[in-house]
């Protein structure tokens, strides 16, 4: 069991980047979402997936498996009014910097638990002058000590599926974290996003 999600009143659950259905990879990440929605008890029409490489016959699959399919890549530049677990499996550092960006803006990140690649392996592999662009935001909330994350063990018989995630809760900021907060800029670098 992970504390942050017992802990947390969740009312929505998104993911995004999840892959393609015919890969092995997505198909039990899927299900881990499932188990998620199963297990909090989230309704379909407050369980959102997005990857902008689905094809419309996954769209339908997806649909008729239990989850509401968003129609426009919003790059993770989405804030919550609502408990909301947002599940990033192994997806571009940018998202999870997006997400953050968004989230510390409109001061909702109380609002936020964040199941994804471990912020502090990412900023621990990531070359400091990419990270300072494509990473800002992970940057500055972890230099503010805003960030609580959880390693996930990964025990699974697979061990490319959920390696190196972790879950993250976020505090809110102070004044001067606010100061510093800049909208991210990826236009100097090769970004993954799509």
């Amino acid at each position: 069991e992970i504390d942050p999600l017992k802990q947390n009143s969740i009312e929505e659950i998104y993911c995004f980047g999840i892959g393609q259905m015919n890969s092995v990879i997505s198909r039990y990440q899927t299900a881990l979402l499932l188990f998620f929605q199963e297990k909090l008890c989230i309704p379909q029409e407050n369980s959102f997936i997005y990857d902008p490489i689905h094809c419309e016959a996954e769209k339908t699959l997806l649909s008729k498996i239990g989850f509401t399919v968003l129609t426009e890549n919003s790059q993770c530049d989405i804030s919550f009014s609502k408990k909301s677990l947002v599940v990033l499996p192994h997806c571009p550092k940018e998202l999870t910097n997006n997400l953050l960006y968004a989230n510390y803006k409109a001061k909702t990140t109380s609002n936020l638990v964040l199941m994804s690649n471990s912020i502090s392996n990412v900023l621990l592999r990531t070359n400091p002058q990419e990270a300072k662009q494509l990473c800002n935001v992970m940057i500055l909330a972890d230099q503010y000590k805003l960030v609580n994350e959880y390693p996930i063990k990964n025990d699974f018989k697979y061990d490319d599926i959920f390696n190196d995630m972790s879950v993250h809760v976020f505090l809110d900021g102070n004044e001067s974290f606010y100061e510093e907060l800049k909208k991210p800029d990826y236009s100097r670098f090769d970004s993954e996003l799509l």
